[in-house]
C-alpha cells in the first residue's frame, strides 16, 4: 500500500490486493479481504501516524478491492487510537465504490474535537462520543445497505462491567438510538 499523509489524513495511492491459490486449478485471485491500519508506524513519520483519524481511499481502489474474488471482501480501516471501521463486501459494492467520483473518506472525532451540537452534548453527558462518517464524492453516505462495524477502545470507569456497556447513535435533536 503506498500511502501519503498530510496532517491527520492519510490518502491511500496504491494498493497491490493479497492473493490466495485457488485449490481446485491453482490459480492465484486477488482477495478483497483488507486492513489498513493506521494506528501505529515503523517509519520516521511515527509521530504523524498517532494523529491519523481520516482515510481518503480513490473510488477506483474502492471499485478494486470490492471486485476482488470471494465472498469475504471487506475493508477495515484502523485509526488513532485503536477505533476502527469495517465495511463488509456489500458495503463496498452497492454505495462507498459507487457513489460518483473521486474517493471515500472515512473519518473519526472524538467529542472534543467533533462538532456535536447542544442536544447531543445533553446526551452524551460525560461519556465518550465520536463522530463517524463516510463520504463518497463529496456527498455523506448514511445508508450503505449493508453493515459497517465500528470498534473504539473504552477504559472501564470504576465500578464498571463491560457487559453493562451500550453503544448509542445520538441524532440532531439529542435522541438515543442503540446500536447492535
Amino acid at each position: 500500500v503506498q500511502v501519503s499523509v498530510s496532517g491527520n489524513k492519510a490518502t491511500v495511492e496504491k494498493i497491490e490486493l493479497p492473493v490466495v491459490e485457488s485449490g481446485s486449478t491453482g490459480e492465484e485471485k486477488p482477495t478483497g479481504n483488507i486492513v489498513l491500519d493506521f494506528s501505529k508506524s515503523d517509519d520516521t513519520a511515527a509521530e504523524s501516524a498517532q494523529t491519523i483519524t481520516a482515510v481518503a481511499i480513490p473510488t477506483d481502489i474502492v471499485k478494486q478491492i470490492a471486485d476482488a474474488s470471494g465472498e469475504e471482501q471487506k475493508l477495515e480501516i484502523v485509526l488513532a487510537g485503536g477505533a476502527a471501521i469495517e465495511l463488509d463486501a456489500a458495503a463496498l459494492s452497492e454505495k462507498a465504490a459507487k457513489e460518483g467520483n473521486g474517493e471515500v473518506n472515512i473519518a473519526r472525532e472524538s467529542s472534543e474535537n467533533a462538532p456535536i451540537n447542544d442536544a447531543q452534548k445533553e446526551a452524551v453527558g460525560d461519556r465518550p462520543a465520536y463522530e463517524i462518517s463516510v463520504t463518497s464524492g463529496g456527498k455523506n453516505i448514511s445508508d450503505m445497505g449493508s453493515t459497517i462495524t465500528v470498534r473504539a477502545p473504552y477504559e472501564l470507569k470504576p465500578g464498571e462491567k463491560s457487559r453493562g456497556l451500550v453503544v448509542w447513535y445520538v441524532d440532531d435533536n439529542g435522541v438515543k438510538h442503540r446500536c447492535t
